[in-house]
């Protein structure tokens, strides 16, 4: 099984929708109900599209299983517009946290005038950024897996377990099921880490060869779904 398959199941879900979602929510009480509807679905989707393209291409599945699908299908060519179609709409949701950290002290040095003008150049650098990464690494899915595995565990699974245990330690309110379901949640993300880091590192250090037209085509996608971001990003997030 590919080795982008854990941190990229971390990750996708959408690590930086959440906080928007909740900030822009009518009744923010309700956000927990809402999560935990939402992250079941999104589960269940990831985890039958990944087991089903496993046990259709096994080995021979790429980093993007759309890099799998032939090209003489009217079907499998929507499936591809219908994926860029999905970068397109939820890619300005993932730019809303760095934008929301990035432009208030940017902004407090300028005038009102041109404060609309400082978001856009600010947007579109930061997606410029990203297309230039897309096009410029030889490897992206291996660089993707990288900082999954590193970053997505940490954030996922490892960090947020621990930090519940040293929040209910000071009130000595830690049961011993907390204490098993987050040493147990906190070991899973570990060895997520250890293994992802590990495999991905492996196939850095000893690629198995020039990419070739997959490859090629991979970047390809990559570059036209950053473009079309690009695009997306020009009407900002209000």
């Amino acid at each position: 099984m590919s080795s982008l398959e854990m941190p990229l199941n971390l990750w996708a879900p959408g690590l930086f929708k959440v906080l928007p979602l909740e900030n822009q929510m009518r009744d923010p009480k309700r956000f927990p109900m809402a999560l935990n509807i939402g992250m079941g679905i999104v589960t269940v989707l990831y985890v039958t599209l990944g087991t089903l393209g496993y046990l259709h291409f096994g080995d021979s599945i790429k980093g993007s299983i759309t890099l799998n699908l032939p090209h003489d299908a009217w079907t499998n060519q929507l499936v591809k517009i219908l994926y860029s179609f999905g970068v397109f709409v939820s890619f300005a949701i993932q730019f809303f946290v760095p934008a929301e950290i990035l432009l208030p002290p940017l902004c407090a040095r300028l005038p009102e005038s041109w404060r609309g003008v400082c978001e856009m150049l600010l947007r579109g650098l930061l997606v410029c950024l990203t297309l230039s990464w897309a096009v410029l690494i030889p490897r992206l899915d291996l660089v993707i897996s990288l900082v999954g595995a590193v970053s997505s565990s940490a954030l996922a699974l490892i960090f947020p377990p621990l930090i519940e245990l040293v929040t209910y330690s000071d009130r000595r309110q830690v049961s011993r099921p907390m204490l098993a379901k987050n040493l147990l949640i906190a070991s899973v993300g570990f060895i997520g880490f250890l293994t992802g880091t590990y495999v991905t590192v492996a196939e850095l250090m000893s690629p198995s060869g020039d990419p070739g037209p997959a490859g090629e085509e991979q970047q390809a996608l990559a570059a036209l779904a950053t473009v079309t971001q690009a695009f997306n990003l020009t009407d900002g997030i209000r």
